[in-house]
């Protein structure tokens, strides 16, 4: 790994961290920088934002999940897809409660939006698939504020059964 993976990856494990304690509004570069041990300028050729932190560490996230999962958007949306996905999800729940505690749960729609529109090849796919995007991000998210109340197959199911139906 690189100095500056190192760096970021360091950085990012810092501000979440630091997010388990600290409000978001009270944690700066300068504090997500030390608890990182690199300097404030480390964070600066790195990120611009802490916002870009966050972004960093969901697309590290997802894109490991991608390679891993051996998943892909495709019509059917069945059972396999969403038992991987729910699944993920459920292993990462302490990042979704930190993202709603801090009212920066909309970075996480955002990489659902990164993923699910980047294969679209015309309008009606980016219709389709910011639609698709927005309703399983909206289904994690009342999933998480309603005490994930579902097991994983259970909720993975439902969300199959609704998007056939569309």
């Amino acid at each position: 790994m690189d100095k500056a993976t190192q760096s970021k990856e360091r950085l990012s494990d810092a501000l979440l961290e630091l997010l388990k304690t600290v409000p978001y509004e009270d944690i700066t570069v300068q504090r997500i920088s030390d608890h990182a041990g690199v300097s404030r300028m480390a964070f600066y050729r790195n990120f611009d934002s802490k916002d870009d932190v966050i972004r960093y560490y969901l697309e590290k996230l997802t894109d490991q999940f991608l390679r891993e999962s051996h998943i892909e958007e495709d019509a059917s949306f069945g059972s396999v897809y969403f038992r991987k996905l729910i699944d993920h999800l459920s292993k990462n729940l302490d990042v979704g409660m930190l993202l709603i505690k801090t009212g920066l749960f909309d970075l996480l729609r955002a990489e659902f939006d990164r993923i699910y529109t980047s294969k679209a090849k015309n309008r009606q796919g980016l219709l389709r698939s910011t639609f698709i995007a927005g309703g399983i991000c909206n289904v994690y998210h009342a999933w998480l504020v309603n005490g994930c109340q579902e097991t994983v197959a259970e909720l993975a199911d439902a969300l199959e059964q609704v998007l056939s139906r569309i």
